[in-house]
C-alpha cells in the first residue's frame, strides 16, 4: 500500500531541503578550493571550482593523445573569473577538438529552493480556531465557512 500525498511531501521537502543546503555549501566551498575529477585518461573531466561545474572533454579521432593526467583530486583555486550564466565553449588543437560546459551552481541551486520554500509552506499548520485553508481568526465564527476564503471549517469557536 502506498503512503498517502502528505507523507510522500513530507520526504520530499526534507529531501529538498538537504540537496539545496548541499548545493549551497558547495557553491561557497568552491569558491576557495577546486575540486578535479577524472575517469579515465581519455575520458572528460569535470572540475567543481569559482562556484561553477566545468565538464571538459575531446571530440574527434585523435582524441586519445589529448590524456588527462589528473585522476581525482583538489587543490587551491588560482583567481578565476564568475560567470553568471551557463558556458559553451568548443575549438580544436592540433587537430583535437576539445570542449568545456561550465554551469553557475546558482542554476541547480535556485529550482531546488523554490521547490523547498514552496512545499514547506505548503505544510504549515495553522493554531486550533484557525482556518485550515487561509489561517483566518475564526473566534466567534458560527457559520462553519471562512469569511475571508470561503472554505468550509469543521472546527469553529461559539461564545
Amino acid at each position: 500500500m502506498a503512503a498517502p500525498p502528505k507523507r510522500h511531501r513530507f520526504k520530499l521537502k526534507w529531501v529538498f531541503l538537504v540537496v539545496s543546503i548541499t548545493i549551497a555549501v558547495v557553491m561557497v566551498a568552491t569558491l576557495f578550493v577546486t575540486f578535479k575529477f577524472s575517469y579515465s585518461q581519455e575520458g572528460p573531466h569535470t572540475v567543481l571550482g569559482g562556484g561553477r561545474i566545468v565538464m571538459i572533454g575531446t571530440t574527434g579521432p585523435k582524441q586519445a593523445e589529448f590524456s588527462n593526467p589528473y585522476t581525482a583530486s583538489w587543490g587551491m583555486m588560482p583567481a578565476r573569473e564568475w560567470i553568471w550564466r551557463p558556458r559553451y565553449r568548443s575549438g580544436n588543437i592540433s587537430g583535437i577538438g576539445w570542449f568545456s560546459l561550465a554551469v553557475p551552481l546558482w542554476c541547480p541551486l535556485l529550482p531546488t529552493a523554490l521547490v523547498t520554500v514552496w512545499l514547506f509552506r505548503r505544510d504549515r499548520r495553522h493554531p486550533p480556531g484557525h482556518c485550515h485553508g487561509c489561517g483566518y481568526d475564526l473566534t466567534g465564527n458560527t457559520t462553519g465557512r471562512c469569511p475571508e476564503c470561503g472554505a468550509v471549517n469543521s472546527t469553529t469557536h461559539t461564545i
